[in-house]
């Protein structure tokens, strides 16, 4: 009886001795317009006024987070990352919202 063949790895980068990682796809982007972002501002009153306008630059001017980071005074993109998905969660409930309202009437 045979062994099997061990599968198949991704060839190693350049100089590393490991094999290289199969990257995830992409989440699908997050983009809003500036109406729904405006919509979602009283939402978000609790969140620094620097970290509402990040999110609004990555979001609705699709910047990117470094440049966006460095804008708004923030540590890192990382910090984008967690502003973008305070606001992200409002706007899922808003919609959820809405949706429910139109189901009703």
């Amino acid at each position: 009886m045979s062994k099997a063949a061990p599968p198949m790895q991704p060839p190693a980068e350049p100089g590393s001795d490991k094999p290289k990682r199969k990257r995830t796809p992409r989440a699908k982007s997050r983009v809003l317009s500036a109406v729904e972002f405006d919509a979602l501002r009283p939402f978000l009153k609790n969140m620094a006024e620097n970290r509402i306008e990040a999110a609004r630059l990555v979001l609705v001017d699709q910047a990117k987070y470094e440049d966006a980071a460095a804008a708004c005074g923030l540590a890192s993109p990382q910090a984008v990352t967690i502003c973008i998905k305070s606001v992200w969660a409002y706007h899922e409930r808003l919609q959820e919202a809405q949706q429910a309202l139109a189901d009703k009437g």
